[in-house]
């Protein structure tokens, strides 16, 4: 991929996470497929010469993976809404904080797996990392 299709790419993932208002979004929201952004992300990760500007690029680059499916989502909004919600209902009188728990047990419930498919992607994903770090050395002994 040349440079500048790169940086658009790149730029337009940016910006979207820069605009989302909670770790996860919806993978439907993307500027592009997740497998054209890993692609450039990757790129870049193996050319990139600025220390500063490579953490940027990897930290986005795990974090690709908490972009989920719009059903998904639906249950982040509402588990991110119960961990709000939780100071208030739980300082409420006993029978509203013991609804609250019950309903936040069934919200969590449902997060547990989101949560654990994203932390296994992650990791998957922190394996290409220690891959494209070891391409870039090649790449940066040959320069």
């Amino acid at each position: 991929m040349d440079k500048n299709k790169r940086d658009e790419i790149i730029s337009a993932y940016g910006a979207r996470l820069a605009a989302l208002t909670s770790p996860y979004g919806r993978e439907s929201e993307l500027p592009h497929s997740k497998e054209i952004i890993v692609e450039a992300l990757a790129e870049a990760i193996v050319y990139e010469t600025n220390s500063e500007k490579l953490n940027a690029l990897e930290r986005v680059f795990l974090m690709l993976d908490q972009s989920v499916s719009d059903a998904e989502y639906v249950v982040v909004q509402r588990y991110e809404k119960a961990l709000a919600d939780r100071a208030v209902l739980l300082g409420s009188d006993s029978a509203t904080s013991a609804n609250y728990i019950k309903d936040f047990a069934a919200i969590a419930a449902q997060m547990q797996p989101i949560i654990d498919r994203c932390t296994a992607q992650i990791v998957g994903r922190t394996r290409q990392l220690a891959k494209l770090h070891a391409i870039r050395e090649d790449v940066m002994r040959r320069q």
